[in-house]
Parts: C-alpha cells; sequence; structure tokens
C-alpha cells in the first residue's frame, strides 16, 4: 500500500507506511532479511525524491529572485 500510496502523490502516507512495514519487518524476521533491506531501500527512494523536489522548488525560487 505504501508504493500505491507514493505512485498518488501521497508521500506522507507511503512514508508512514513505509515506516509501519519496516517496524514490522525488522521485528518477524532478522535484520539482514532481504525484505529488510528491500523497505529501506524503498523508503530511502521515498524521502530522497522529497528532498529532490524540495531541492528543485529552492533552486526555481532562487532563480526568480
Amino acid at each position: 500500500f505504501a508504493a500505491l500510496s507514493q505512485a498518488r502523490g501521497d508521500a506522507a502516507e507511503a512514508e508512514r507506511l513505509y515506516r509501519l512495514a519496516l517496524a514490522i519487518k525488522e521485528k518477524v524476521l532478522d535484520r539482514d532479511h532481504p525484505d529488510v533491506a528491500m523497505t529501506l531501500n524503498n523508503l530511502g527512494v521515498l524521502l530522497r525524491e522529497g528532498a529532490d523536489k524540495a531541492m528543485n522548488r529552492l533552486h526555481t525560487k532562487v532563480i526568480r529572485e
């Protein structure tokens, strides 16, 4: 569901769901399990996309001023 929220542009909900999934997987699976790594990667991609968008907005603002 996190990926669906991300695809719909709801980054806050996607982040909440990725963090929830990560917490559950870390409790149920070994921390070195591939599913834990995949969820960490997906969360990282989401956060990176958000940082890139924020940087682009800041860059556009600076250029316009």
